[in-house]
């Protein structure tokens, strides 16, 4: 016979679902001005009257002993106070004459018994004008525990979305106070006065077991009762028009309250609703014994003025709208004066600046820099593949952000705005964090102090990069730079769930990809605001070196004047020995031309300031470490050549052991030293070809030399990898004109950094081409002022997520490549070679494939 059996819940529960299960106080006051918000309240009142916030051995209550009576005053003042030196603490051994108990349980039992008497004295009072409640919402929904109410009734009269859905909020009252009386009332109704005694759950064992006290009170009205326990005239702040509401009375309070727990209260209200949100819901804080710790929500927008930039987005039907509102540079400016290195110049903006190629598109002309400008893509282009897949994309529900970055102290970039750098800060002390909010109501601890500060390990992501936007490195924003909001709704994303304890979301697969559509976000912006500052960066380094070249120019001519008259006298000693015409000045000169070149005096003076050793450096760590991922990449080509060279001698000998005085072999034909040798010529040359690529540019006269011929050189490094890619099945086609190209003072070594760095990444991507020809296109042309260099092949397109700004991946640690196979080195350094001989590069993003396009100025800025 088969016999069911119930479940029973023990009365234990209710501590675990409250006391022990909310993380702290201010979480607790959270949930319950969440079921303000939820009722529809306008205004909520928190008042601490708390006259002894901290009871502890040692604590100074002298300020409000006056609030004791005096029955309580005589029964502390016997044993557990003690009156010295014109204060009043707790002192649980107050008389001298007694020896101290060293029985710790006996301490802390008397420790209890003080706080026992103290903690009656604090109360805790949270008003609201909302809604309020019947008999029957106290009786089936209040004391319902786990009730579904907000789940099927999830929108408010008002229209709030209600943000509570566990029904297990009320359990808060747990955490803050042993016994809880609640005063509530509906329009048309009476009004009810609910009381429970937690400690109650304590001596019960079935939760069945504990019982509420509910009553009618007839004789007062919701502001009567406000006025009967707020002391103060903020009972202004809560409006009983209708006389509707909730007043919860917290009393006794059961943990201490130190200041910085006040403090963490009002910092966690002061963004309870989103600063975007229009939704008229106050929050107001009066505390009776410390006003400095009051607090009330501000109602304070963001005008234009106050930011540098503001980020809106918006995630729907699996696509991404971006809209950056640039309002950072100072376009108004004409002239700027610029400091580097000790040297001070003059940058004429409109005619150095704003005429460069990069503002002459639609989307950064030097007008869009003071407007808003809209991009688009499509979630599944700017995620990997490989972690998230479409149902992902899918299931984590539209949502919108709105993001705001404003720097406080004044910027050392000349062509930014001014701003008063007071009230930056103020407002930076007032906003902080990136929030999340489900339905206008903040989710707790996103964006707040604490770890979840910096959810989104911005402070990590800029250590690996702590350049200034000038640089060419990725500019990285600080946390505390920027703040904002992450709508979100319950039922719009119902798989960005609170955790049990509502502490936090579930980390679960779409949180992590709501991380990362952040994360992409704030990406955009970093790239879009570096655009400008970064072109400015390179024009200040330009005008730097063209004044460090002349002087060094001049510099040389002394040095050269100075040798020349040095080695025009004679030390008297000498000067009787000899016949030759030192005297002569043009035969000093003439031998001066012939024993010191200009190309010595000049590398003598680099190796003096240090520039030589620092540009060679960088110029073999550049091509060793194209060297090292390309071992890499032709790892499994040169594991075979190393194989067959391990038995090669061996088959020679045993061929040549073998062989006959004929000319024609007749023996075995495995034995065919033709044949053998056929097969490891071709071994040979692969190798052969691996160590040239390798080899030649880390050669002295390739790091030295000049190019003489332009195109001369490009066939030169084709015919050298040309082995090594046929073993990949990749053809490699040169489009050149006949003529001879040249460019003066290009350094051979940068043309191989250049050549092997595509070459060798569009290998990578060549190599995931199933079908169809794998090709790689070199072409050279030039114009009367100009030599371009195209580069591509029909490999992977660049990806979607860098269309909008594709120069973007020619910066250090940007790599589309898997984590575990890209550095992000391989284009900086093609690029960094472009541009230290005066060429810029150009990441063509509406191309079948991949490609760049590299153009010189035949006339080099010197």
């Amino acid at each position: 016979m088969v016999k069911e059996v119930a479940f029973s819940v023990s009365a234990k529960a209710a501590r675990l679902i409250g006391r022990e299960n909310i993380t702290d106080v201010s979480g607790a006051l959270t949930e319950l001005v969440k079921n303000s918000y939820d009722a529809d309240a306008e205004s909520v009142l928190i008042n601490y009257d708390i006259p002894f916030p901290i009871i502890e051995e040692g604590q100074d209550i002298s300020d409000n002993i006056n609030v004791l009576s005096a029955e309580d005053f005589e029964f502390l003042n016997s044993e557990y106070i003690e009156n010295k030196n014109s204060a009043t603490k707790i002192r649980i051994f107050s008389n001298e004459n007694i020896e101290l108990d060293s029985n710790e349980e006996n301490k802390k039992n008397k420790l209890e018994t003080v706080k026992e008497v103290l903690s009656k004295y604090n109360h805790i009072y949270i008003v609201d004008n909302g809604t309020g409640m019947t008999e029957e919402i106290l009786s089936t929904v209040w004391m319902n525990i786990g009730t579904s109410d907000k789940e099927k009734n999830t929108t408010s009269k008002k229209g709030r979305q209600k943000t509570g859905a566990k029904g297990i909020g009320r359990f808060a009252l747990d955490k803050l106070s042993t016994a809880t009386e609640v005063y509530t009332r509906q329009i048309d109704n009476s009004l009810y006065r609910w009381r429970l005694n937690w400690e109650l759950f304590e001596k019960a064992e079935l939760i069945d077991d504990v019982k509420a006290e509910l009553e009618i009170i007839d004789d007062k009205t919701m502001a009567q009762i406000s006025e009967m326990f707020i002391k103060s005239n903020e009972n202004e702040f809560i409006d009983f028009e209708n006389n509707s509401g909730t007043i919860i009375h917290l009393n006794p309070i059961r943990d201490n309250w130190f200041n910085r727990d006040f403090r963490k209260v009002n910092k966690n209200l002061k963004s309870i609703n989103p600063l975007t949100s229009t939704d008229c819901f106050e929050v107001n804080v009066l505390n009776n014994y410390d006003h400095s710790l009051d607090f009330k929500t501000s109602q304070d927008r963001f005008d234009r003025k106050r930011y540098d930039y503001r980020v809106k987005a918006e995630v729907k039907n699996g696509e991404l709208s971006l809209l950056f509102d640039r309002n950072e540079l100072d376009l108004s400016l004409k002239i700027i004066e610029v400091t580097k290195g000790g040297e001070s110049f003059s940058i004429d903006l409109d005619s150095e600046f704003w005429s460069d190629s990069a503002f002459q598109k639609k989307l950064t002309n030097k007008s869009s820099f003071d407007s808003s400008i809209e991009y688009s893509f499509k979630i599944s282009d700017i995620i990997d593949s490989n972690d998230f897949s479409i149902r992902d994309i899918e299931s984590i529900g539209d949502f919108t952000t709105e993001l705001f970055f404003l720097k406080s102290a004044a910027s050392s970039i000349p062509i930014l705005k001014r701003f008063n750098a007071t009230e930056r800060k103020k407002w930076s002390e007032n906003f902080s964090g990136i929030k999340i909010y489900r339905d206008n109501f903040k989710v707790r601890p996103y964006g707040d102090d604490g770890r979840y500060f910096d959810w989104l390990s911005l402070s990590e992501r800029q250590q690996k990069n702590p350049g200034a936007p000038t640089n060419k490195a990725p500019w990285r924003v600080l946390p505390y730079q920027i703040f904002g909001e992450v709508l979100i709704s319950r039922e719009g994303n119902p798989n960005l769930t609170d955790s049990a304890n509502r502490e936090s979301l579930v980390e679960n697969r779409e949180y992590s990809l709501l991380k990362e559509i952040l994360l992409f976000i704030i990406e955009q912006f970093e790239a879009d605001r570096q655009y400008p500052l970064q072109v400015l960066g390179n024009l200040i380094d330009r005008r730097y070196e063209k004044i460090r070249s002349e002087k060094k120019k001049i510099f040389m001519k002394d040095i050269k004047r100075n040798l020349s008259e040095g080695k025009g006298s004679v030390p008297e000693d000498r000067s009787s020995d000899t016949e030759t015409s030192f005297d002569s000045k043009n035969n000093s000169e003439d031998e001066f031309n012939t024993e010191f070149k200009d190309s010595d005096i000049e590398q003598a003076l680099d190796r003096i300031t240090g520039e030589f050793e620092q540009s060679e450096i960088m110029n073999i760590l550049m091509s060793l470490s194209s060297s090292g991922v390309m071992a890499s990449t032709f790892a499994h080509e040169i594991n075979g050549v190393a194989t067959d060279l391990g038995t090669r001698n061996d088959h020679l000998k045993m061929c040549m052991d073998s062989i006959l005085a004929e000319s024609d072999y007749r023996g075995e034909s495995f034995l065919n030293p033709y044949k053998l040798l056929q097969f490891y010529s071709v071994t040979d040359r692969l190798l052969a070809a691996w160590l040239s690529v390798i080899i030649t540019p880390l050669e002295k006269e390739s790091r030295e030399e000049t190019i003489s011929s332009f195109d001369y050189e490009l066939r030169h490094i084709i015919q050298l990898w040309k082995p090594l890619l046929d073993s990949k099945f990749i053809s490699i086609y040169e489009d050149f004109s006949e003529s001879k190209i040249t460019l003066d003072n290009f350094n051979k070594l940068d043309l191989f950094l250049i050549l092997n760095n595509f070459i060798l990444n569009s290998a990578y991507y060549l190599e995931e081409k199933d079908s169809g020809e794998r090709r790689i296109d070199i072409s050279l042309a030039e114009t009367q002022s100009l030599i371009i260099l195209e580069l591509s092949n029909n490999g992977k397109e660049l990806s979607e997520k860098y269309k909008a700004n594709p120069n973007y991946i020619l910066k250090p640690g940007i790599t589309t490549k898997p984590e575990d196979d890209g550095t992000g080195l391989g284009m900086w350094i093609l690029n960094e070679a472009v541009e230290r001989n005066g060429g810029r590069t150009e990441v063509i993003s509406d191309f079948k494939g991949f490609k760049i396009k590299i153009i010189f100025s035949k006339q080099k800025e010197v």
